[in-house]
């Protein structure tokens, strides 16, 4: 009886100082890290241009576009969505499906990015300095503490096929290059991206009838990491 009982009492024991140390040993929940950040959704508006030669007026349109992007291995991702701009190249309206590469360096925490334009701004004053140009220190300053605000920085490359609702020849592709320049907040941001387009196929024509093939675009927007 004695000895049951101390089996029991051992074997109670044991349970209580296993679930002790299961409890010291579990990893407390991780805060969300935006340098960590694999998945972002995107929702973006802004300017839509075809550029025309021999000082012709451009041809402007609204954008509207939705992406998702995901990094796959360290800072190479894919970058996947849906756009729309009404009126395109003086048309109807045009579709697309936006499919690129994308490339995220990472984001600077606000101290790293801090320090970073600190560096910049004396090496450009330094060189200002030696140059006789020390006019252009305070603009040097400026510009790189806009690396304090903005320290997430993408890059990305692909196609967008799409349909050109009323062009003689609808289906449409462009090349694309582009820079997204985010605002980290948490979870969200606040986004701007300048964009370079390059038209594959011939679907707007100025008025000498040679194609456009020049489009340049910029939207401003949020985004939400993950």
């Amino acid at each position: 009886m004695n000895c049951r009982r101390i089996l029991c009492t051992l074997a109670l024991f044991s349970g209580l100082l296993v679930t002790s140390y299961a409890q010291e040993v579990q990893p407390a929940k991780a805060k969300f890290d935006a340098n960590r950040s694999m998945k972002n959704i995107r929702a973006d508006y802004g300017l839509y241009s075809y550029l025309l030669s021999d000082d012709q007026p451009s041809i402007n349109s609204r954008l509207l576009e939705v992406t998702y992007t995901r990094r796959f291995w360290r800072h190479l991702g894919y970058r996947v969505g849906a756009m729309v701009s009404p009126h395109a190249g003086g048309y109807s309206f045009l579709a697309g499906m936006p499919v690129a590469l994308d490339l995220c360096p990472g984001t600077m925490s606000f101290g790293e990015s801090l320090g970073y334009a600190a560096g910049l701004s004396v090496a450009d004053a330094v060189v200002d300095g030696l140059s006789g140009h020390p006019e252009d220190i305070g603009s040097d300053i400026l510009g790189n503490l806009l690396l304090v605000v903005f320290r997430r920085i993408e890059f990305y490359g692909g196609v967008t096929p799409a349909w050109l609702r009323g062009a003689e020849k609808p289906f449409s592709c462009t090349a694309d290059l582009g820079l997204v320049v985010t605002i980290p907040i948490w979870r969200f941001g606040l986004n701007i991206t300048p964009a370079f387009h390059y038209a594959l196929t011939k679907n707007v024509f100025d008025a000498n009838g040679k194609p456009v093939r020049t489009i340049m675009s910029i939207t401003g927007g949020i985004s939400y990491l993950f």
